[in-house]
């Protein structure tokens, strides 16, 4: 065991890198030369018996001391060298250490800044989903403080129940197995990736908003989860604001379409009575007869006075498309609805017309009054101008709420239109269905570009002798 020792200490003399180690490598051949030279040197003047004995033994202690001493002198400076570098190391590795310290607090302090930003939700949980970390934006986002949830909830105490459980539907379908709870949060990063989506967070108060959260695990040195990591920012404003693009967009569409419908109806209307103006202005002008010129003149007058009309009509509907900052007020249905009466009171009466309406589902709208007449005025005065003369016409007004969005449904008991003939061009410029002395095909033409105008619909059913019905949806979020 000794004897093992001793090699295993001899080869590490002459192998190690401790500072004994160096100074044995470097002292061990002078020694030996040193002794080798005093052997020689000792055994040279003893041969030739120059000096006694005693002296030489003298001599040779009195040399040792002298080699001694140059060694030890030597060993000295050469740790004193070594004591220096060491000491110019240790220095550089202070300066090192205080500008790492400086940059792992200048990081510290910038991820405690990025940690606490009010602007964003931080939340980290262990493998459990128990919340072991909530930043200041979590509490000021939530309403929590962190002594109220740190290591005693999980993250769905702010998450809505419902999104929760249609989320964990979609992920048992997707990887064909339960998957419940806080597992539907961190599923994702489970399997070594992360998911990016918008939940709904609920504040401690009850209040809701949007938030866009990132999960992602957090590893140890080993590779292994510890826990997970939730990062949202309230997505409300974005969201308003590609609600509000939307809208737009809906709008410049509905803009381009009025547009090409309004092409395509100056087009129709427009051409033939232009037409009809050239052809009378050439005849005109190749009559010499006064008398024809006279006639010619007259027809002349006719489709010139059309033809204005047709205009004013167009620019009436282009008026009504451009004025969207219409102001919009509290109107009730019943107060409309009892004004049109009153405007239509001589018709009621000859037609012995019977008006129901019922309001209750909803009896009020924010919506420009004028319009609003002029929708119920126009679908009233068709119930009655077309009516049936075999029944009492029959008229009934109602009001339908679905998705906060309001529903006026107007349904009569008249002639009723062939839509599979007509359905298509119902709303057009002077388009008539029936034979009417009065009829114009302006009515539902206005009433369809104001609806539209304020971001509503209008649709209609019906069938020949059979009664039709109109739909008109007011838009609300527009």
């Amino acid at each position: 065991m000794i004897h093992r020792q001793l090699k295993q200490r001899t080869t590490q003399l002459f192998s190690g890198n401790g500072i004994g180690d160096l100074m044995a490598r470097r002292l061990f051949p002078k020694i030996l030369i040193t002794l080798g030279l005093f052997y020689v040197a000792g055994i040279e003047v003893h041969r030739l018996n120059i000096l006694s004995v005693e002296f030489e033994i003298v001599l040779l202690g009195i040399l040792l001391l002298i080699c001694a001493f140059l060694l030890t002198l030597d060993a000295a400076n050469t740790l004193n060298k070594i004591g220096h570098r060491k000491q110019e190391t240790e220095v550089e590795d202070i300066k090192r250490n205080r500008n790492l310290e400086v940059l792992i607090a200048k990081s510290n302090q910038e991820l405690r800044a990025i940690f606490d930003s009010a602007l964003v939700s931080i939340i980290g949980t262990d493998k459990n989903g128990v919340i072991t970390h909530f930043n200041k934006g979590a509490e000021i986002l939530l309403g929590y403080p962190i002594t109220e949830v740190k290591g005693k909830q999980t993250p769905e105490i702010i998450h809505l129940k419902e999104e929760v459980i249609a989320r964990g539907n979609e992920l048992s379908e997707k990887f064909g197995r339960e998957v419940r709870g806080f597992d539907v949060f961190v599923e994702f990063a489970k399997q070594g990736k992360y998911e990016s989506r918008e939940w709904t967070y609920i504040r401690k108060d009850g209040s809701r908003f949007p938030v866009q959260l990132v999960v992602t695990a957090i590893l140890d040195g080993s590779k292994n989860i510890t826990g997970y990591l939730g990062i949202a920012t309230d997505v409300s404003d974005l969201n308003k604001a590609r609600l509000d693009l939307e809208i737009l967009a809906n709008h410049l569409q509905r803009q381009n379409n009025t547009l090409l419908n309004f092409a395509h109806i100056t087009s129709h209307n427009l051409r033939s009575p232009v037409s009809n103006l050239n052809s009378l202005l050439h005849l005109y002008k190749v009559s010499n007869c006064s008398g024809d010129k006279e006639v010619l003149f007259g027809k002349f007058e006719i489709v010139t006075r059309h033809l204005t009309t047709t205009l004013n009509e167009l620019i009436e509907a282009l008026k009504i498309q451009k004025d969207l900052s219409k102001e919009r007020e509290i109107v009730r249905f019943e107060e409309i609805l009892n004004k049109t009466k009153e405007t239509l009171a001589g018709h009621i009466i000859e037609a012995n017309a019977i008006v129901t309406f019922d309001f209750t589902r909803a009896d009020m709208i924010e919506y420009p009054r004028s319009y609003l007449e002029s929708i119920m005025l126009n679908l009233f005065s068709n119930a009655i101008k077309y009516k049936s003369p075999a029944r009492v016409p029959k008229i009934h007004f109602k009001t339908e709420t679905v998705s906060n969005e309001v529903t006026l449904i107007v349904s009569d008991n008249g002639l009723g239109i062939n839509l599979e003939k007509h359905g298509n061009k119902l709303f057009g410029l002077h388009k008539t269905f029936h034979r009417h002395a009065e009829a114009r095909g302006i009515g539902l033409f206005i009433t369809k570009t104001q609806v539209e105008a304020m971001g509503g619909s209008i649709s209609v059913e019906s069938a020949v002798d059979n009664g039709s019905t109109f739909k008109v949806l007011f838009n609300r979020n527009n």
